[in-house]
C-alpha cells in the first residue's frame, strides 16, 4: 500500500498550548465511589443502599454507588432517563456474570419509542436482531473502543431528548457490556463524567487512551465548534470517588465540521484525526471545497495541522461520507465525495488517505443517484469492503446502499442494494461477528432497522436482507434508531 501513495504537504503542526483560545479543563470529575462506601463521606447520598441485584435500568449493580461531578449538575445517583429520572449504581464486577466464553457481537442503539417521548439505550443480539437490554436514556452519541472493550455513551441528562441549550454540558457514561454466551447482556458502569456537548453523535472517534470528538462552544454570533480530547487512560476500571480526574482538552475551530475521522498513532497514545469541512456558503451558487483539516492528539494535548482539499462542494446541501478502517494492514481514512455533473448525473469519488503524514491512496469512482452520503461503514474482511449509503434522494427513486470491494482495484464497481423509496437511510454500520450491515432510518413515520447479510465474493460482494424468508433478523419494531454502534474488538479475526 505505501508504494501506491504520494505524499501531500499537510502544513506545520502547531502545539495547541501556544494557540489562542486553548483550554485545558480539569474540573470534570470522575464519579464512581469505592465499592461498599456507605460512610457518608464517599459521595453516596443514601446510607446502606449498596445493592447486588439487577437495577431498573437494564444493568447489574455490585456493591458500589454512583455519582456525577461537574458543579453539582448531577446527584450521586446516575441519571439515565432524563432530568427527573435517576437510578441506583449501574456497575457490576466482571466476575458477577456467568463465565460462559468469549464475548461476542452487539448492536447498541440510542433512540426513542414509537409514538412516545421515551428515549432509550437498546442492545440487540446481532445473531437474531432480538433486543436484549433496554435502558431509559436520552442518547446523544455512542462510540466503541475495541482495544479495551469500552463503550462511551453521551447522555443529554434531560427527558426531552435534547440538551438544555446548544452548548450545555452533557453526561458521558463509560461502560462495558456482557455479551458472553449465556451471559447477562448487562451494562457495567465504570465512570460518568460531565463533558462538553457533542456537535453530532457521528463526530466521535476513540483513539489510544483518548476519546476525540467535535463539541459545541458558546461564541459571539452563531454557535461555535471545537475539537475536544478526553484522556481515557484511567477509565477502563471502576473509578473510586477522589480518583484521578481525566483531563479534557479542547482546540477552537473556525468552522462547523461536517465529519470526523480518526486513526491510531504510529506509536504512543492518542492518534490522528481529519476534520471534514465544506467551505461553500449557504445557497446554491457559492461553490467551495470539501477538505479536511488535520490534527494530532497525544500526551501534550492537541496539535492542529493544515487543510487538505478533496474536491469541489457546490453548496451546503451536498454531504460527503467519511469513515476509517484497516486497508492492506494500514489504518486509513475514507472519504466519499459527491461530484455533480449536470445531465451526466452524480459521481461518487471514494478516496483513501493516511493521516500522518497526510498521503492519498487509490481512488474509486462510480455513479450514484443521490448527493448526500451517510458516514461510511467498513469491514477489513474479504479484502476490505466499504458501504456507502445515500442519505436523501428524490422521492421518485430508491435509496441505494453501494457495496464497494476495495481489494478489486480502482476500476471496481459497486454492487447496489435498493431500499424502498418511502424510506431514507440515515445510517449504516457493519457488525463483524455475523457479517451484517445494519442500516437504519429514524423517520418516525417509517422507521426501520435492517440486517443485511454480506455475501458474494471479494470482487463481487452482495447484500441479502435477513428480514425476509428465511427470517434470521427480528429487531424491535417500536424503536426509532438515531445513534448506532457495534462491538468490534481490536483482536477480532475474520471468519
Amino acid at each position: 500500500m505505501p508504494s501506491r501513495r504520494f505524499a501531500v504537504l499537510a502544513g506545520l503542526f502547531v502545539p495547541l498550548a501556544s494557540a489562542a483560545g486553548c483550554s485545558l479543563i480539569n474540573a470534570y470529575d470522575a464519579v464512581k465511589e469505592a465499592p461498599g462506601d456507605d460512610s457518608g463521606t464517599g459521595g453516596d447520598d443514601v446510607t446502606g443502599d449498596d445493592i447486588t441485584t439487577g437495577s431498573n435500568d437494564g444493568t447489574v449493580a455490585s456493591e458500589s454507588g454512583g455519582s456525577s461531578g461537574g458543579g453539582g449538575e448531577a446527584s450521586s445517583d446516575v441519571v439515565t432517563s432524563g432530568g427527573d429520572a435517576t437510578s441506583e449504581a449501574t456497575t457490576t464486577a466482571p466476575e458477577a456474570a456467568v463465565d460462559a466464553g468469549s464475548p461476542a457481537g452487539a448492536v447498541v442503539i440510542g433512540g426513542h419509542v414509537t409514538g412516545t417521548t421515551n428515549y432509550v439505550l437498546s442492545v440487540l443480539d446481532p445473531a437474531t436482531g432480538n433486543e436484549r437490554n433496554r435502558t431509559p436514556m436520552s442518547v446523544l452519541g455512542i462510540a466503541y473502543e475495541g482495544t479495551r472493550d469500552l463503550w462511551f455513551i453521551f447522555d443529554t441528562g434531560t427527558s426531552s431528548g435534547f440538551p438544555t441549550t446548544g452548548t450545555s454540558p452533557v453526561v458521558l457514561h463509560v461502560r462495558t457490556l456482557d455479551t458472553r454466551p449465556g451471559g447477562t447482556w448487562a451494562w457495567t458502569e465504570l465512570a460518568t463524567l460531565i463533558v462538553p456537548q457533542p456537535l453530532s453523535g457521528e463526530y466521535v472517534v476513540p483513539l489510544v487512551n483518548r476519546l476525540a470528538y467535535i463539541s459545541t462552544v458558546a461564541v459571539d454570533g452563531p454557535q461555535g465548534s471545537q475539537l475536544t480530547s478526553i484522556d481515557t487512560t484511567a477509565l477502563a476500571v471502576l473509578l473510586p470517588d477522589g480518583g484521578p480526574t481525566p483531563a479534557i482538552t479542547s482546540a477552537p475551530l473556525g468552522f462547523n465540521p461536517v465529519g470526523l475521522v480518526g486513526t491510531p498513532p504510529n506509536a504512543g497514545v492518542g492518534g490522528n484525526v481529519a476534520i471534514l469541512q465544506n467551505t461553500s456558503m449557504t445557497g446554491d451558487a457559492s461553490t467551495g471545497l470539501f477538505q479536511f483539516v488535520t490534527a494530532s492528539i497525544g500526551v501534550n494535548g492537541i496539535s492542529m495541522g493544515g487543510a487538505i482539499p478533496l474536491g469541489s462542494a457546490p453548496n451546503q446541501q451536498v454531504l460527503a461520507g467519511f469513515g476509517s478502517g484497516v486497508i492492506s494492514s494500514e489504518y486509513s481514512a475514507l472519504f466519499a465525495i459527491p461530484f455533480l455533473n449536470g445531465e451526466a448525473g452524480i459521481t461518487c469519488s471514494l478516496q483513501e488517505w493516511t493521516l500522518n503524514p497526510a498521503a492519498t491512496g487509490p481512488e474509486q469512482s462510480f455513479t450514484t443517484t443521490g448527493s448526500r452520503y451517510d458516514p461510511i461503514a467498513f469491514t477489513f474482511c474479504s479484502g476490505g469492503v466499504a458501504f456507502i449509503a445515500e442519505g436523501v434522494v428524490s422521492p421518485s427513486v430508491s435509496n441505494i446502499i453501494y457495496t464497494l470491494p476495495l481489494a478489486a482495484g480502482s476500476s471496481a464497481q459497486p454492487t447496489s442494494f435498493p431500499v424502498q423509496s418511502t424510506n431514507t437511510v440515515t445510517g449504516v454500520v457493519f457488525e463483524p461477528y455475523t457479517s451484517t450491515l445494519v442500516a437504519t432510518a429514524d423517520v418516525a413515520s417509517d422507521n426501520f432497522i435492517l440486517g443485511l447479510q454480506l455475501g458474494g465474493t471479494a470482487s463481487t460482494p452482495t447484500l441479502t436482507d435477513r428480514g425476509v424468508q428465511p427470517i434470521s433478523w427480528t429487531p424491535p419494531t417500536d424503536l426509532i434508531p438515531t445513534w448506532v454502534s457495534v462491538r468490534q474488538p481490536s483482536t477480532f479475526q475474520c471468519p
